[in-house]
């Protein structure tokens, strides 16, 4: 987080326009036997755990297969699962999400995460101090900083963020 506060970092805070798809990595070969079924979308030739949209799906975003794996026990952590069709980078954070409803996409249905602050305030006091200091530490940084352009203000969120940081520091 202190990176953001350089000038022109915030660059790097632009809502994307791709979608994440957090795969659990017990499920990794079932998800790659199912990669035919996608017909719009096209891996992509820099990194094969992206999917773009084919030249005659311009409506569609980018698709992102990132890795989870609840065996994690430090959200630190991560690793490269290396596989020739569908390499996914395996984020330890993932592993403290808690999975909310389903949402129906097509007949597949999908869990769709908890908000994080719902997740954070559920999994905190389990974490690690060292984790827990962090947490404080980037939720304080992006309170603070300033209005960028294209970018959405986080002064109206401060004392939301405020009001959670009391929460997790009470006994």
């Amino acid at each position: 987080m202190p990176n953001l506060l350089e000038p022109g970092a915030g660059a790097s805070l632009v809502i994307s326009q791709d979608v994440d798809l957090a795969i659990p990595v017990a499920l990794h070969d079932e998800v790659k036997r199912r990669l035919d079924r996608i017909t719009r979308l096209v891996p992509s030739a820099e990194e094969p755990s992206v999917c773009i949209p084919r030249s005659d799906a311009a409506d569609l975003i980018e698709v992102n297969f990132i890795g989870s794996d609840p065996l994690i026990v430090d959200p630190i952590d991560t690793y490269e699962k290396e596989d020739a069709r569908l390499p996914l980078m395996v984020f330890g954070p993932l592993s403290l999400l808690v999975a909310g409803p389903s949402v129906d996409i097509g007949g597949l249905l999908v869990p769709v995460p908890r908000p994080a602050r719902l997740a954070l305030e559920t999994r905190y006091a389990g974490l690690a101090p060292e984790l827990r200091n962090q947490i404080r530490s980037n939720l304080s940084i992006l309170s603070l900083l300033p209005a960028r352009l294209g970018m959405p203000a986080p002064a109206p969120a401060r004392a939301t963020i405020a009001s959670l940081l009391l929460r997790l520091e009470a006994p």
